[in-house]
Formats: structure tokens, sequence, C-alpha cells
């Protein structure tokens, strides 16, 4: 992703997402803040399913955080994905 702006949410921020398609999983580190990030993920099949593996998915009700209990992990403010 050439350009991909993410940040990690609750218990996440500072732990290893991993990031790829098929069996190549690249980790990723993210914090409170957006940030910019560059993966390049080697995608010899051209598969066309990106994973984004989220280590401690948390809801904001869980955490105090209000009524939300959906279980969420990352925030994604922009992607761009290129073959």
């Amino acid at each position: 992703f050439p350009v991909t702006i993410f940040r990690a949410f609750g218990p996440n921020i500072g732990q290893d997402f991993l990031v790829g398609v098929g069996p190549n999983l690249t980790p990723i580190r993210l914090g409170a803040q957006f940030s910019t990030i560059k993966v390049v993920i080697d995608n010899p099949q051209r598969l066309s399913r990106l994973k984004i593996l989220v280590p401690i998915p948390s809801s904001p009700k869980s955490l105090g955080q209000g009524s939300d209990e959906r279980k969420l992990g990352i925030g994604i403010e922009r992607m761009q994905i290129t073959w």
C-alpha cells in the first residue's frame, strides 16, 4: 500500500498487527495517532483478499468508552492498494 494511514485502537496500541495476502503476512506496529505506513507484500499468486489481523479486538464498551459493543482494533483513514 503506497499510501496508507492507520492507527490502533485501545489495547492494540503498540502491538503488532499482521497485514498481507494468503500466507504472506507482514507485521506492522501502530500507535494511537494516525500515521502513514507503506507495506510491500509479496503476492506471486495475485490473490485479491487482503487480511488485517488485529491482535486484541476490543469493544469500546469493554473499555468503558460508551455502549458500542463492536470489537474494534484499527482505524483506517485512507488506504491505497496497487498491483
